[in-house]
C-alpha cells in the first residue's frame, strides 16, 4: 500500500523527524510504501537564494490566492496514486502552529476530492484547539467521512467531545506515542556506562507563560545544574535542535560564567533523528524539557526528570504511571535536597517493563491493523 505520511518533518525540532522516522519504519516493517508530507507545505515555495528567501516571506502576504493555489498543487501531487493519507503524530491539534488547522482542513478537502481516505495516528493536541475559525476547520477535518481512524496520545474525552462530531464515522483512541520505538527503529541500545548528566533546554519564551511569569527560567536551569554538580554529577546542556532554545542555552551560561566548549551537547535542526538518539544514549539520567526528549529516553530506557510546561508532559509520565517525575518548580525553589532526592530514587527505579512493553504494543498493533481500516 502506498502511503502519504503527513508530518512537520521539514521543522527544526528533531522530535517530529524522530516520530515520522518511526512511523515510517513501522510501515515498511509492515510491507507498505510511505512517502513523507510536510504538513507545512514550505516545499510549495522552495526558491533557491536569498531572492527565493524574501518571496516566500512575501507570498503569503500579498499573493494569498497564488499561495492558495501552490499549497494545493504541492498536496495534490504529494497525494496523487497514494491509497492513503497517515498523519504521522505529533502536537497537530494545535491552533498556535501557523497555517497548520488550515492546511489539514485543505488536506482532508483534497482527499475527499481524489476519494483517499485518513487515518490519524498518535496525534497530541495543545490548549483549546477547538476555539474560532482554525477549531472549526479541525472539526471539518476530524468528523470528515473519509476519516477511517484516529488515535491520539492524549486527552482523548476533549478531542472526541468538542473536535469530532456525532456524525463521524470513528472516535479517536488512545495509544502512546509511536517514538517510543525510535531506539529500535534506529538500533541504538542505551550506553550503561554513561556518565553525563544531559540537561535539556527549552526556551525561556516557551516556560514563562506556563508559569505566568512567576519564575526566572534561566536562574530555574542555573539551580538545577548547581544541584546536580554539587552532588558529584557531570552535566552537559543541549536542545532539541530549536535555534532559540540555544540562545537560552548561552544565556544560562553566561549566569553560571561557563564556556561554551565542554558545557554543551550541539544538536542542530539538520541533525538526523537517529544522531539525536545516539547523543542521548551517551547520558546517564536526563533533566527534560521537550516530550519527545522524555519519550526518546523512555524507548532507551534512560532515567528523566521534566518540566511539565505543557500539558502533553504530564500526560506522557502519567501513561507510564511515573508523573511525580514530573519537576515540582517551587519545591525545587525551596528545598535543595527535593531534586538530588528525586534524582536518586528515578535512578534506582528506572521503568515498569511490563507497561513499557504495553506503551509499544499499542502503537506497533495500531499501525499493524491499517489493512483491517478499510473492511
Amino acid at each position: 500500500m502506498k502511503i502519504a505520511v503527513v508530518s512537520f518533518y521539514a521543522v527544526s525540532n528533531i522530535g517530529d523527524k524522530i516520530l515520522t522516522d518511526t512511523v515510517c519504519w513501522m510501515l515498511k516493517k509492515n510491507g507498505h510504501q510511505p512517502s513523507v508530507v510536510d504538513i507545512d507545505a514550505r516545499y510549495a515555495f522552495r526558491y533557491s537564494g536569498l531572492c527565493g528567501k524574501i518571496e516566500r516571506k512575501i507570498v503569503p502576504y500579498f499573493i494569498k490566492r497564488d499561495t492558495e493555489k501552490r499549497i494545493n498543487n504541492y498536496f495534490t501531487s504529494a497525494f496523487r496514486g497514494k491509497d492513503l493519507i497517515l498523519f504521522a503524530g505529533g502536537q497537530i491539534i494545535n491552533m498556535a502552529i501557523s497555517n497548520c488547522s488550515q492546511n489539514i482542513y485543505r488536506i482532508t478537502k483534497i482527499a475527499e476530492q481524489m476519494g483517499i481516505p485518513i487515518a490519524y495516528n498518535a496525534v497530541g493536541m495543545a490548549g483549546n484547539a477547538y476555539d474560532g475559525t482554525k477549531g472549526q476547520y479541525l472539526k471539518y477535518a476530524l468528523s470528515s467521512q473519509n476519516v477511517i481512524s484516529i488515535t491520539a496520545r492524549e486527552r482523548i474525552a476533549e478531542i472526541n467531545q468538542f473536535l469530532i462530531s456525532k456524525e463521524a464515522p470513528c472516535k479517536a483512541t488512545l495509544v502512546s506515542d509511536t517514538a517510543v520505538w525510535c531506539s529500535t527503529c534506529y538500533n541504538i541500545k542505551h550506553d550503561e556506562k554513561a556518565r553525563i548528566v544531559g540537561i535539556n533546554v527549552i526556551s525561556e519564551k516557551s516556560l514563562t507563560p506556563y508559569y505566568n511569569g512567576a519564575i526566572d527560567p534561566i536562574e530555574i536551569y542555573v539551580s538545577i545544574y548547581k544541584i546536580l554538580r554539587s552532588i558529584g554529577y557531570d552535566c552537559k546542556f543541549f536542545t532539541n535542535g530549536v535555534p532559540r532554545d540555544m540562545l537560552t542555552v548561552k544565556e544560562i551560561l553566561k549566569r553560571l560564567h561557563l564556556r561554551t566548549e565542554g558545557n554543551v551537547l550541539y544538536p542542530s535542526h539538520t541533525m538526523k533523528g537517529s544522531s539525536f538518539v545516539k547523543l542521548l544514549s551517551s547520558m546517564s539520567f536526563i533533566v527534560s524539557s521537550r516530550l519527545h526528549t522524555s519519550i526518546c529516553a523512555y524507548s532507551l530506557k534512560i532515567p528523566t526528570v521534566a518540566f511539565s510546561w505543557d500539558d502533553k508532559i504530564q500526560a506522557f509520565y502519567s501513561h507510564i504511571s511515573c508523573p511525580e517525575r514530573c519537576l515540582d518548580i517551587s519545591r525545587l525553589q525551596n528545598h535543595h535536597g527535593y531534586l538530588s532526592t528525586l534524582v536518586s530514587k528515578v535512578m534506582t527505579e528506572g521503568y515498569d517493563e511490563q507497561l513499557y512493553n504495553a506503551h509499544c504494543e499499542s502503537i506497533a498493533n495500531s499501525l499493524a491493523s491499517i489493512n483491517k481500516w478499510f473492511l
